[in-house]
């Protein structure tokens, strides 16, 4: 009755896979139509860990009394941006792939064990009724030592390649380091340009009510047409729609940077303005600039890494054309419980063998084309973003340049509009222009403050720009003194 038991429960255990395996359209819709209902199994949710909740209030605390300057921001997102983790976890599985390339250079082993039973019954032969049953059992254990004596480097070429990979990961990752601390210094100033535009509507707000109130006072006293009321009163409600759009980007450009310091868009962070005063400078010239690039941007120097893991596992692929020395050594002992024979067995057996690979059906000389292949694309993608590199040092240089230029006038043309609007409205007050010049004035001082802000916004995005290009965010392979902008001299400008 036990072994009825036992037989059924080992039929059935296989009956739901059964089930899926000869129709698995049930776990698909019916029809094209139709909508999948999912199963309890496919709700089954992964809950991601919050592990910066305790952070975020410290932070937003202090943030209340001393808002978070760039350095702190970047700092912050460096620890909980979810791009800087997953670069961290791709190289350290590359480190893993490193260590497991280099195997062949140690002796395996391997450990073996095994129990037999054997039960044999035996019949008289003349009745076959009368029966003696025999038991036999065999156990043992045996180990397994081997080891490549030599493989003409295959082994060599295909760690090196395997290490190349990793110093590639690497550089990727201190690539993806500082593309993060760009985005967020780009997010960064892209906020408070919104917070300075919003700033200069308010003020456009408050100029649109000074010229719609003027207006009014001039209407009371019929001085002036209901036309210009209505034009005043046009002008004013704008300024108010424009503000409402305003308050939108702005909110959107926080949750932007918020996101990229690896919080959720509730946290509220208060952070540090522009500085009252731009420091500017003139960057130099620009071979000395695409020098410094060449020498420190790590994503070019992870594609370099890149050609030599290709490089050397081509070497490798070839190296496999040639044989393989290999030798063995298994020791066993074993243990018999047989009718008439002995009881135990040591042995050991050495074996050194010769693998010539003399035909694998093309499958080497075509992982040797394989490689080459590989190797003349990663060649392809270097030269690509050295010519992309070079272009982006030259672009940005020029944008320091320019934005230089921008902001200086951008300072006087905001002077001008507000002089200017302050004399219409003086000559609008007195009667001696009209509605039409006086808002003109007032819509050049409002594109007047907008164009100031824009012009700090690119200066500082500019040079971020110019130090990302040059990989000197994180520079990692040049000291101190050399890891900086130097000042050109002002000729520069004119050449660029």
């Amino acid at each position: 009755m036990n072994k009825l038991i036992l037989v059924s429960t080992i039929l059935l255990l296989p009956g739901c896979a059964l089930k899926d395996a000869s129709n698995p359209y049930c776990k698909a819709p019916m029809n094209p139509t139709s909508i999948w209902v999912a199963p309890k199994t496919a709700l089954t949710r992964i809950h991601i860990i919050e592990e910066n909740v305790t952070n975020k209030t410290v932070i937003e605390k202090l943030s209340e009394t001393t808002p978070l300057t760039l350095a702190e921001i970047i700092d912050i997102a460096l620890m909980a941006n979810p791009d800087t983790k997953k670069s961290w976890a791709n190289a350290r599985e590359e480190a893993a792939v490193f260590g497991q390339s280099l195997k062949n250079y140690f002796i395996l082993a391997t450990l073996n064990g095994k129990y037999d039973l054997e039960r044999r019954r035996q019949y008289s032969t003349r009745t076959f009724q009368n029966h003696i049953d025999f038991y036999d059992r065999d156990y043992g254990a045996e180990i397994d030592l081997s080891y490549i004596l030599l493989d003409f480097g295959q082994t060599r070429y295909s760690s090196k390649a395997a290490l190349e990979a990793l110093f590639s990961a690497d550089w990727s990752h201190n690539s993806v380091l500082q593309k993060t601390m760009k985005s967020v210094m780009d997010d960064f100033y892209n906020y408070l340009l919104e917070q300075q535009l919003l700033k200069a509507q308010e003020m456009d707000l408050i100029n649109a009510e000074v010229t719609l109130e003027s207006t009014q006072e001039k209407f009371k006293l019929g001085l002036a047409d209901v036309s210009d009321v209505v034009q005043a009163t046009t002008s004013y409600l704008k300024q108010q729609l424009d503000l409402v759009s305003q308050e939108q980007s702005t909110h959107q450009a926080y949750t932007l940077i918020v996101e990229n310091m690896g919080y959720s868009s509730d946290a509220q962070f208060v952070f540090q303005n522009f500085p009252k005063e731009v420091l500017t400078f003139t960057p130099e010239k620009l071979d000395s600039l695409i020098e410094k690039a060449v020498i420190n941007r790590p994503d070019l120097l992870s594609k370099e890494s890149t050609v030599k893991s290709k490089e050397a596992a081509l070497k490798a692929s070839k190296l496999s054309r040639l044989p393989v020395v290999n030798t063995s050594l298994d020791l066993a002992r074993l243990y018999y419980h047989e009718p008439m024979v002995g009881t135990g067995l040591t042995k050991y057996t050495t074996t050194i063998s010769l693998s010539l690979p003399l035909f694998q059906g093309f499958y080497i000389s075509n992982a040797i084309k394989k490689g080459q292949s590989q190797l003349t694309a990663a060649l392809s993608d270097l030269k690509k973003l050295r010519l992309e590199i070079e272009q982006e040092v030259s672009n940005y240089r020029v944008s320091v340049i320019l934005s230089k230029k921008a902001l200086k006038y951008a300072k006087a043309y905001l002077e001008s509009a507000n002089e200017d609007y302050a004399v219409y409205l003086d000559k609008y007050r007195a009667g001696t222009t009209n509605i039409v010049d006086l808002i003109q004035a007032q819509t050049a001082v409002s594109d007047a403050r907008a164009k100031k802000a824009k012009s700090e916004q690119q200066w500082y995005s500019s040079v971020a720009d110019l130090t990302y290009s040059l990989g000197l965010l994180l520079p990692s392979r040049v000291s101190s003194d050399q890891a900086r902008l130097k000042l050109g001299e002002s000729e520069s400008e004119k050449a660029y």
